[in-house]
């Protein structure tokens, strides 16, 4: 998700698949810390994640 500041639709998409995976609306991850050397803001969204619980049918 590393252009997620950029491309808005990619994290939409992603989000969208992770949700159909799990059965659960993930979570947006922001980031902690900058680092200019990965041109990376504090706050940031830098990826999306989903807490797996029970037995997860695919």
């Amino acid at each position: 998700m590393g252009d997620a500041e950029q491309n808005s639709k990619g994290l939409e998409a992603a989000m969208r698949d992770l949700a159909l995976i799990a059965g659960q609306r993930p979570v947006k991850t922001k980031a902690k810390k900058s680092i200019a050397s990965f041109k990376l803001r504090e706050g940031a969204t830098v990826g999306v994640a989903v807490t797996l619980r029970g037995n997860v049918v695919i």
